[in-house]
């Protein structure tokens, strides 16, 4: 079994350097925003409306096939942020062409999701199974 974290990211250029510059804009602005998720209904998608929920904005949700093209699609500028987990992401932040800006459990250097005075912790797990014998 393998552990995973949703990360908040956002272009390196995104005006939004904190979870909380973001959700005090999303309240203010209301639907402005839309997020990439690795597919609607999947992992990302859910956590990233469970997010949105608790922290009391709207997003526009933009399912892609994969959190490849969801990540493309932000670094062309053509959604805002996208929910996602490390992986997909973690080239383009140590290059400098994405920013962090929450993740659901404590990292270095990365602010944890903290709403309403609660730590959000949205954490994936992954793991593969064969038949016994098989392979």
């Amino acid at each position: 079994m393998a552990e995973g974290n949703l990360m908040m990211v956002v272009p390196a250029k995104s005006p939004f350097k904190t979870m909380k510059e973001l959700v005090d804009y999303s309240r203010q602005n209301p639907g402005k925003l839309s997020y990439s998720s690795s597919g609607a209904m999947g992992i990302t998608h859910i956590l990233t409306e469970i997010l949105a929920k608790e922290a009391g904005v709207r997003w526009n949700h933009v399912a892609f096939q994969g959190s490849g093209p969801g990540v493309t699609a932000l670094l062309g500028g053509h959604v805002d942020m996208s929910g996602t987990t490390a992986g997909p992401v973690q080239a383009h932040i140590k290059a400098g062409t994405l920013r962090a800006i929450g993740v659901g459990r404590r990292r270095p250097q990365l602010h944890h999701f903290r709403l309403h005075g609660h730590v959000l912790a949205m954490q994936t797990q992954h793991g593969a199974a064969t038949r016994q014998g098989g392979t």
